[in-house]
C-alpha cells in the first residue's frame, strides 16, 4: 500500500469525524429552529434518526477508505475536494 492512499484514508476519516462533531455543534446552536418547521406526516419519530444517524457516518468512512485505497489519484483527489467543500463551511 502506497503511503498517499494511507494518508488519502486517514484523511477521509478526519473529515468524517469532524463532520459529524461539527454538524453537532451547528444543530445544537439553534435547536428551535427545526421545531418550528412544518414537517410531513409521513416523517419518521425522532428516535428513527438518533438511531440511524451514527451509521451514516460510519457509512460515509467506509466509502472514503474505500474510494482512498480502490480509486486512482485522481477520484481520490475529487472525492475529497468535493466532500471538503461541501461541508468545510458547516459550523461557520
Amino acid at each position: 500500500m502506497t503511503t498517499w492512499r494511507v494518508l488519502a484514508s486517514v484523511a477521509a476519516v478526519a473529515l468524517v469525524v469532524v463532520y459529524a462533531v461539527g454538524s453537532g455543534v451547528w444543530v445544537s446552536a439553534n435547536p428551535g429552529w427545526y421545531a418550528g418547521l412544518a414537517r410531513p406526516t409521513w416523517q419518521p419519530p425522532d428516535i428513527v434518526f438518533g438511531l440511524i444517524w451514527p451509521y451514516n457516518f460510519i457509512a460515509l468512512a467506509v466509502v472514503g477508505v474505500i474510494v482512498a485505497q480502490r480509486g486512482s489519484p485522481g477520484l481520490v483527489g475529487a472525492w475529497l475536494a468535493v466532500f471538503h467543500e461541501r461541508f468545510s463551511g458547516l459550523t461557520q
